[in-house]
């Protein structure tokens, strides 16, 4: 096996690297694609390993380079598509970019990192902008917690400031309305001023206490009440 011979030979050949032949034929034969041959008078091919490839009458296979892959029996290597990669040569398959890492070509062999702000799911193409009461979670969006806001590609969600609260998911954070006040960051929910008290503004981080010949009997005012005729208060 291994050589082949014509009608007049008085001695048979040795087939070359990249081809074989069997017993009784009469000419050598070429490696099909995706196997191949490294040695001479040899009566068969072997297969191209995972990660490599092969044309016809091939001596050795070659293998796939960064950012592109092949499977046993492929004839060529394929790039790796959006959102995949192969960091290293001869790989039989891609690897998907991680959450927040993305591959926005064909072909690439290492995945980039999402803008601060934005996130990607595994095996991500793009990456998305957090919109605003949301901040950048891993490899999604996540609502702002009840105290806080966040604007538009938001890595982190803020404290509301004194004197406004948030329900949470918020752009922004809101005035505290008359009569209640915040006089702490991250409020969920304002307080009503206490009776003998009261908050005439919005945005009130204190209330104010009533003035002499004023008074306010109820909870989460927005003025105090003159003292009637034969009364009085001090302040």
């Amino acid at each position: 096996d291994g050589k082949s011979s014509d009608n007049t030979a008085t001695s048979c050949y040795s087939c070359h690297t990249g081809k074989y032949s069997l017993a009784g034929d009469s000419s050598c034969t070429a490696c099909t694609a995706v196997k191949y041959q490294e040695n001479m008078q040899e009566n068969s091919c072997s297969d191209c390993a995972e990660g490599t490839y092969s044309g016809a009458g091939a001596d050795t296979c070659e293998v796939c380079v960064k950012g592109k892959y092949s499977n046993p029996g492929a004839d060529t290597c394929t790039e790796c598509a959006v959102g995949k990669i192969t960091a290293s040569s001869g790989l039989a398959n891609c690897e998907s970019c991680a959450n927040d890492m993305y591959a926005d070509q064909i072909g690439m062999s290492a995945c980039l990192a999402c803008p601060s702000g934005s996130v990607a799911e595994v095996g991500s193409a793009t990456c998305t902008v957090c919109t605003p009461g949301k901040y950048a979670g891993v490899g999604a969006c996540v609502a702002c917690a009840p105290g806080k806001f966040s604007r538009s590609g938001a890595a982190a969600c803020t404290d509301c400031a004194t004197g406004k609260y948030s329900p949470g998911g918020t752009e922004a954070c809101n005035n505290c309305a008359v009569g209640k006040y915040a006089d702490t960051k991250a409020t969920v929910t304002c307080s009503d001023c206490a009776a003998g008290t009261y908050a005439a503004f919005e945005g009130t981080v204190t209330c104010t206490k009533c003035s002499a010949g004023t008074y306010q009997s109820a909870m989460g005012a927005n003025s105090c009440v003159e003292c009637e005729a034969g009364t009085y208060t001090s302040a």
